[in-house]
């Protein structure tokens, strides 16, 4: 029996992801389960918008974004829905390793479930990963889900700037 009733599930819309919603879906079957997918558009930062030197494309750029964001979204829930799983979706903006956290504090999930980060090395350890940073913040349990090695990222298949 799943003790978990709230679960949220973060994704960058991209393939990498689609392991992690597939457990969530699986976690959300439980009786008086719901299912919330999020997906956080990042936040363009003033000094970023400086280097590129056009507000409105950084503008643009995040518009489409979360369109973009709101579209798979919204196709996510309705696949989880399909299956039988009480489903809603989210699209906040911001930095993903902090909004993450925070609304998964303020919707009181349970658990948050989010595929695991394929950075390595310098960038890494710089920078670190979503993941870690929703792990050290989460009001609750985080559960990674790996990138098995029939699920590879596509060329060309890049996230629209929420998990990593």
């Amino acid at each position: 029996m799943n003790r978990w009733k709230r679960i949220l599930h973060a994704t960058d819309l991209s393939s990498a992801s689609r392991p992690a919603f597939r457990r969530a879906v699986q976690l959300g079957r439980g009786p008086g389960a719901e299912l919330i997918v999020v997906h956080v558009v990042f936040t363009i930062s003033a000094y970023e918008v400086s280097v590129i030197g056009s507000p409105a494309f950084c503008e643009a750029y995040e518009a489409a974004a979360r369109r973009a964001g709101e579209r798979t979204v919204a196709a996510l829930v309705a696949s989880a829905r399909r299956r039988g799983v009480r489903a809603r979706g989210l699209v906040v903006q911001g930095v993903p390793g902090r909004e993450i956290p925070r609304w998964a504090a303020s919707l009181r999930v349970d658990v948050i479930v989010m595929g695991a980060s394929r950075r390595h090395g310098l960038r890494r350890l710089l920078f670190g990963s979503t993941p870690d940073a929703v792990i050290r913040h989460a009001p609750c349990p985080v559960l990674t889900i790996g990138v098995g090695p029939r699920v590879r990222r596509r060329p060309g298949d890049r996230s629209v700037g929420a998990v990593a």
